[in-house]
């Protein structure tokens, strides 16, 4: 999908149900009452200048790449002459690669791979990948790392609570334990004094905008979040 610049109502659960195995429902051709469920099996790849697809849920599941624009550009007809000269060479060593790498997977037991990317088999697979190719498996790792980074980012970048928040810590925090209630004073304080609309409306509204970006707020602001035995945050 390309230049995805505008909202779309339905594109935010549709990334969220591909990217967990969703299916596609629908009556069965010729029947009245009979349902058949489709798989979705399907790579999506979206580019946005301006993306409206951060939903915590669905931004957890991305892997985000940014670029900026080319400084150059090349006659299509020129990219394409190349694709056709080098077309054996580019397939020949994509089946060499792929070989090694079915290779290193039958050698692998999958089941001791434990990593803290929510992507896990996306973050194994590279791996796995990148040592059966030959590559330098320490600078695959800090690239996902970096990845991960970008991913909460992007989660967060241009989201106002966000920025209340990221304010108020570095100005007003002082290391403490806060309930809910005592940090949404402190947030619509803070909102109020710099011009900010707090659309959190109340502490338990927070404490669950909290727990929905927790690991996005410890990656980046290093902001822990617990509950109490009421379940409280």
């Amino acid at each position: 999908m390309d230049n995805v610049d505008s909202p779309v109502s339905w594109l935010e659960d549709a990334l969220a149900k591909v990217a967990t195995r969703g299916v596609y429902r629908m009556r069965k051709l010729f029947t009245n009452t009979e349902e058949v469920d489709t798989p979705i099996q399907s790579f999506v790849a979206l580019t946005s200048r301006d993306p409206h697809f951060r939903r915590d849920d669905v931004a957890d599941r991305l892997l985000i790449v940014k670029t900026t624009r080319l400084s150059g550009f090349i006659l299509e007809g020129v990219l394409l002459e190349a694709v056709t000269k080098y077309r054996n060479v580019v397939f020949s060593e994509y089946i060499d690669g792929l070989n090694r790498i079915v290779k290193a997977l039958k050698g692998v037991n999958l089941a001791e791979i434990t990593t803290p990317h929510s992507l896990a088999d996306w973050v194994a697979f590279a791996q796995i990948a990148a040592e059966a190719l030959g590559f330098d498996v320490e600078s695959v790792r800090d690239a996902l790392k970096k990845l991960d980074d970008v991913r909460a980012n992007f989660t967060v970048e241009a989201d106002s609570f966000y920025l209340i928040l990221k304010g108020w810590v570095e100005t007003s925090n002082t290391g403490e334990w806060l309930t809910a209630t005592q940090l949404f004073k402190e947030l619509q304080n803070f909102a109020d004094a710099v011009g900010l609309e707090l659309y959190v409306r109340n502490p338990i509204s927070l404490g669950r905008k909290l727990q929905n970006l927790k690991a996005e707020l410890a990656k980046i602001l290093g902001m822990e979040t617990k509950y109490d035995s009421h379940e409280k945050a």
